[in-house]
């Protein structure tokens, strides 16, 4: 399975959309870190793409988890 992600960030805030193609599910993530744990933990062994995400958003997710 894929999971398709970009992460948004503001001065105080962050946001990641995640959307799965397969079951054409859609993730909206708020300010949360818990529930990105929760997420990632139960998706870690699918495979994730971002457009950023060689050269920024995987530092953001690496960093919130």
């Amino acid at each position: 399975m894929f999971n398709f992600y970009d992460f948004e960030v503001f001065s105080y805030n962050w946001m990641v959309v995640i959307i799965n193609p397969d079951t054409r599910e859609r993730t909206v993530i708020i300010d949360d870190p818990e529930r990105l744990k929760t997420y990632y933990e139960n998706h870690q062994k699918e495979i994730w793409i971002g457009y950023n995400s060689r050269s920024y958003d995987q530092y953001i997710l690496k960093a919130i988890l």
